[in-house]
């Protein structure tokens, strides 16, 4: 008997219903259908596309193309040629394009990539840069004259399905080798914990290059069997009320959104309404879940509690580790002072152990390794168990997660953490909401930990605001001589999903501290 693919539950809808939505993609107000027969005929077409530059079972496949009709067909025809692939995010405007290109290319060569699909302009920007290299370039648009690659080459059980890319600067991106036994079994266990059915909905801006993204807006509705309405991550930034129009328009059951997604939701509501009762759960995920954001978005858009969930996921174990019952609040817990919301039990099939405060997994679906990095996959584990980086606690069966190791900030021996100050700072008028950073760096003078904020302001007279800063902080921490640091609109650095780097803002704060006179 064959070994089982992700890509069986689109053959058998294939088989039977041909004409079903599998994605309707939504570019500047024009809607792309994809039905499943169209989905597999593009896609078939991108892998023979792909063997025909020589690309073999197992070669890393590398997409790097804007949210449009084509990243779902070029993605899936990477697998049906065998191959492996993995999205990268597509360069900004705002991106040097030589310092894109060459720092990806370090990355390409390092994992062995055979293939880049990406546009024409990138192509000739890459040729340009990088004339020496080691891996094809497919150009989008070049595998539509093509007859359909109906010998599919894609390989399942243990062998590595995908690749997805940690966020971070390229030079530290791991990517994390998941097998199509791993994702099978994430996406059944999954579906089970949702209550998620063939047919259902789910409603998304978010980018395929994160693993929110890729697993629970992607491979979940292609292998249960659902239907995505799929939006521009940068459309949405500058009107989130599309999410919500599009939930109403396709009678969505299902939203995944990052705990400042949320806030950007209620900050930037008007006066319409929205038809929101098809909805089954909108799940606060990737970040740490917050309270009060879900009373200021039940509030703002008069949502049942019950509608408002949680999950804890990671890449490493393909995505959800824990997640609450869809139909019932999340449990509420205070603890030393502080709130917290309950991330529910693990799914089937994880367990989840409190090592010395940190959370660690193991598993039915944890990763096969970070691809070609041994020594750093030796390092993320206790034994079996996968060490996450990250702080929590079980009460009851339930995981509470309060923060991030590197994310602790510990001044004269009191711990903060750098989310919480963040929260603070971005309540101060004046300071762009969601557009600051918390950031510990020791000091020689007092032999510890002292707290840095940079944070964006498009006022022209900063003294009085940098001590509305301080005086925040200080009344909500009692933690007295930050170092406040206020900048122009832009001035932060994000990782490729759209986090404010630490280590980069860090980083580039000192290199402009070096280069004032003394």
């Amino acid at each position: 008997m064959p070994a089982a693919t992700i890509l069986d539950n689109l053959v058998r809808r294939l088989g039977e219903r041909p004409d079903d939505v599998f994605a309707e993609v939504t570019v500047a107000e024009s809607v792309t259908t994809l039905t499943v027969g169209g989905l597999v005929d593009a896609a078939e077409r991108w892998a023979a596309r792909l063997v025909e530059l020589g690309c073999r079972p197992g070669d890393v496949v590398i997409v790097i193309l804007k949210h449009g009709p084509d990243i779902y067909p070029a993605y899936l025809g990477a697998m049906i040629a065998g191959c492996v692939p993995s999205f990268m995010p597509f360069p900004t405007p705002k991106q040097d394009p030589a310092l894109y290109w060459r720092s990806h290319d370090t990355l390409f060569r390092r994992i062995a990539a055979r293939c880049i699909v990406t546009y024409a302009e990138n192509a000739a920007q890459l040729e340009a840069m990088i004339s020496v290299r080691d891996y094809a370039v497919c150009v989008a648009g070049s595998e539509r004259g093509l007859a359909p690659l109906k010998d599919w080459r894609v390989r399942g059980g243990a062998n590595v399905a995908l690749l997805q890319h940690s966020s971070g600067t390229t030079g530290l991106k791991k990517g994390v080798a998941l097998s199509h036994d791993a994702i099978l079994f994430q996406i059944d266990a999954y579906s089970k914990a949702l209550g998620f059915e063939a047919g259902d909905t789910i409603a998304s801006w978010l980018p395929l290059y994160h693993d929110m993204g890729l697993i629970a807006c992607f491979m979940l509705p292609l292998i249960a069997g659902g239907t995505i309405a799929s939006l521009d991550a940068f459309e949405w930034v500058a009107r989130p009320a599309m999410l919500l129009e599009e939930i109403a328009r396709r009678r969505a059951r299902w939203t995944w959104l990052p705990n400042f997604a949320f806030h950007h939701l209620v900050r930037t509501r008007g006066d319409e309404t929205y038809d929101l009762s098809s909805m089954r759960a909108f799940i606060d995920c990737s970040e740490p879940c917050k309270p009060e954001t879900f009373d200021e978005f039940a509030a703002a858009f008069d949502i049942e509690p019950a509608k408002l969930q949680t999950c804890y996921a990671m890449a490493e174990t393909v995505f959800a580790v824990t997640q609450t019952r869809p139909g019932v609040p999340p449990r509420r817990l205070t603890r030393d002072g502080r709130d917290y919301l309950s991330c529910g039990p693990a799914i089937e099939g994880l367990e989840i152990r409190i090592i010395d405060g940190e959370i660690a997994v193991k598993g039915s679906c944890l990763f096969s390794g970070y691809y070609k990095l041994e020594e750093e996959t030796r390092a993320a584990f206790s034994g079996e168990w996968y060490r996450s980086g990250d702080l929590g606690f079980m009460d009851g069966g339930e995981l509470f997660v309060t923060g991030r190791i590197k994310d602790l900030i510990i001044v004269n021996g009191r711990n903060f953490y750098a989310h919480d100050v963040e929260a603070v700072v971005n309540t101060v008028a004046g300071i762009k909401p969601g557009r600051a950073v918390a950031i510990g760096r020791y000091s020689e003078m007092s032999q510890s930990e002292e707290l840095l904020v940079i944070a964006e302001t498009e006022a022209a007279e900063t003294l009085a605001l940098r001590k509305s800063v301080r005086d925040a902080i200080e009344a909500a921490f009692g933690l007295t001589g930050a170092s406040v640091h206020v900048v122009a609109p832009g001035w932060l650095v994000k990782t490729t999903s759209g986090k404010i780097s630490r280590s980069e803002n860090l980083a580039k704060y000192q290199a402009e501290k070096r280069r004032l006179p003394s």
